[in-house]
């Protein structure tokens, strides 16, 4: 069974979601983007998620025996496992939390500004035209509704942006009190 849903890899939502997933008894065996498989199992195992260097992963591959990984572009891996009762819980992956919590924020910020420049583009591009055009009450108001919808699409991208960017941020200024790694702040 496969479902689609956006998180960043490793966040406590993703975690929690795949967990709820696990107690409807869907065991993850793979993520490809968005996208993330399961098989259903009578018995499916809760799991946790590590951050680590690519290299790392390769090299434990075969005594870790994670349930699925993802790679990021950048040498990082997330890697997501079974929990028993008695394992050890890791939770000395904060300085690979930091490197991904700040491209996730720097990513959230570029799609902001990125949104917000396309729509004012489309917005410009509609007044330069609409200029060029015979003036009537219909043009008038269609333009008034287009600008209407156009700034409401910037509000709204300005707003999911910002959320996005603000969550990422507050994680990384936990991460940066808890590792004392204060470079790029």
């Amino acid at each position: 069974m496969q479902k689609r849903r956006f998180f960043l890899k490793g966040s406590a939502a993703e975690v929690a979601w795949l967990n709820q997933q696990a107690v409807r008894g869907y065991q993850l065996t793979a993520i490809h983007g968005l996208t993330y498989q399961f098989t259903e199992v009578p018995q499916a195992r809760q799991l946790i998620a590590e951050y680590m260097p690519q290299t790392t992963l390769q090299a434990m591959t075969t005594v870790f025996q994670p349930l699925a990984s993802y790679r990021f572009h950048n040498d990082m891996a997330v890697v997501y496992s079974a929990v028993a009762p008695k394992q050890r819980v890791v939770n000395n992956d904060q300085q690979y939390r930091l490197v991904v919590y700040r491209h996730a924020r720097d990513m959230a910020l570029n799609w902001l500004n990125g949104w917000v420049l396309a729509v004012w583009f489309m917005m410009s591009a509609t007044i330069v035209i609409s200029s060029q055009l015979q003036a009537t009450p219909l043009l008038t108001r269609l333009l008034l509704v287009g600008l209407a919808l156009g700034a409401g699409l910037m509000v709204a991208g300005i707003i999911t942006g910002a959320r996005a960017a603000i969550r990422c941020h507050r994680e990384v200024c936990r991460l940066i009190r808890v590792t004392g790694d204060d470079h790029e702040t």
